[in-house]
Formats: C-alpha cells, structure tokens, sequence
C-alpha cells in the first residue's frame, strides 16, 4: 500500500487526474469512520456511478430521505458515527421485507436469534426486525459493543456482517496487534472482505449525490411523516381512513405490522408512522387513535372489521 492525499490507495489503482479527484471528495466526505481508497472501494464506486445502477441509486437516494432521519437521529442519540446509516443499503437496499437465505429479516437484516438478544419483538402480529426505530436501536447497541471491543469502527463494521467472534479468531490467526479492517481483511471470510468496500463505496457516491447526478427517484415513502406512541389496538384501516390513503401505502410505512393492527399495550406501547397528507380528517385520525375501541366507532361504519 502507498499513501496519497491521507488516504490508503494500493498499487492496482492508477492514480490519474480523476483518481485524485475522487480522493479529494472522498476525504472531504469524511467524518468519523475513515474512508480508505483502493481497487476493491474503487470497483464498487465503478459500479455504482454506472448507467446501470442509476434508478437503483436514485431508488437509495429517494428511499434514504425516509429513513436516515430515523438513523441520524438514533445515533446521535446513542452517541454513534451518523455515517453507519449507510450500512443498512449494503444490508438491505432499505427493502425492510427482505428475507436472506440465512433467515436474516429487515432493513438491517437481523436473525432471529441476534434479534432475541436484543430485545425485538417477533411474533404473529409483529416482527420487529422491520420497525424503523427498534431494528436500529438494536444495531445501535450491537455495533458500540462491537467497537469497544474492537476499538476501529471498520472492524466493528465487519463484525456485523460476520460476527463479533469471527473477527476476534481472524485477529489470533493474523497475530497482528491492532489491524486494520485492510490488514485484516485476508483473514476474513469473502463476504466480509466485500462488504466493507461496499460501504464506503455506498458511503462517499450517497454523500456526493450531487456530483455524480444522482436523483431522489419518486417511492412509496414519499410523504413527510411523524411517529406517534400507540398504548392500544389500533385498527390500521381506519387510520388510513383518517389520512386519506390506501392501507398498502399505510403499510409501507409500517412494515412491523403483520396484519391490519398495532398490537400498542400500555406496557409496551408500540410506534406508529403516520404520513402527513393535505387530506387529513383530524377528527377521524383522533378517534382512530384515541377512542377505547376503534373498532366501534360508528365513524367508521363503512369500514368492514
């Protein structure tokens, strides 16, 4: 490996006028977690910015402006570099119904057992390995435990996608003290070899959307959106009644929900997203939420229970 710009480039990459280029941009893309360049970064970078993968990117690009408010937000909260928001498109492509042939389920794609570890919920009325705010608290914890074990927030990374234990043996096999995720890498299964290039990659092209023209494509998620605390059964089609929309849109925002309602007790109240539209019934939105029972509410006589 040669140093240029402050920034590990290896011997496969030619540095041309364009490859200091994406060097600068990437430095300055920079925050916490470090963004090295070199062939296996700049594969996937290739790849991204290609004609091929533009509605797959601007999908991303759209699809993000939902859910990194959520992450940003927890990770400040949970004292975590903002930049691990990345992490879930290597994941998930921000498909929170993906299933891997590994059984892996969400936008963060938990196993179930790694699930139950963390206190997510999974049962006939709700799988919370697809709820925006309880998959990523649990990765919020999973990866500050992982980095105060590992002390390289690239290595905590890795650790996701392989295994805290995993790295710790790729470590002993090495007998480097304190390797890069780069000097490590060798040790690494493949999988893991190529998921950290993908996320810098995915990193510094989403964080230079502008230069590499990528738009935010129209989805389903367009709508400005709020999250309220349910502490009942609410029915998911009166909601949708009450926002003026289709329950399959309702539903994209809340993918936790197995059938047609919020399984919130009091003792475990349970989140709610709810799209802002011009058409809102503020009454029926009320008793939608509010009332001892939604399901009786005459209001909604019309909507089959």
């Amino acid at each position: 490996m040669v140093k240029l710009a402050g920034k590990n480039v290896d011997e496969k990459v030619a540095v041309s006028l364009s490859e200091a280029a994406v060097l600068r941009r990437m430095k300055a893309s920079v925050k916490t977690i470090p963004l090295d360049y070199n062939s296996q970064v700049k594969y996937y970078i290739d790849r991204y910015t290609s004609s091929n993968y533009r509605p797959y990117m601007n999908r991303m690009h759209g699809l993000s402006k939902h859910y990194f408010k959520t992450y940003e937000q927890i990770f400040n909260e949970m004292g975590l570099p903002e930049e691990i928001k990345y992490l879930s498109l290597a994941e998930s492509s921000l498909n929170p119904h993906l299933v891997s042939s590994a059984g892996a389920v969400g936008p963060w794609q938990f196993i179930y057992t790694t699930a139950r570890i963390y206190d997510l919920d999974m049962n006939t009325k709700i799988d919370e390995r697809k709820d925006i705010y309880s998959s990523t608290y649990a990765v919020s914890k999973y990866l500050a435990e992982s980095y105060d074990q590992f002390n390289d927030w690239l290595l905590a990374l890795a650790s996701y996608n392989c295994g805290r234990g995993c790295v710790k043996r790729a470590i002993q096999r090495s007998g480097m003290q304190s390797p890069t995720f780069w000097e490590l890498a060798p040790f690494l299964p493949k999988e893991t070899q190529n998921y950290i290039p993908k996320y810098v990659a995915m990193t510094y092209v989403l964080s230079n959307v502008d230069f590499y023209n990528i738009e935010a494509a129209t989805n389903e998620l367009n709508y400005e959106s709020k999250v309220v605390m349910v502490d009942k059964a609410v029915d998911l089609r009166h909601v949708a009644k009450a926002v003026n929309l289709e329950i399959e849109q309702l539903k994209h925002f809340n993918p936790a929900i197995k059938n047609l309602v919020v399984p919130g007790t009091v003792e475990k109240p349970k989140r709610l997203f709810l799209p802002i539209t011009p058409k809102t019934n503020d009454t029926l939105l009320y008793l939608a939420l509010n009332a001892p029972s939604s399901f009786s509410s005459p209001l909604f006589n019309e909507v089959e229970t």
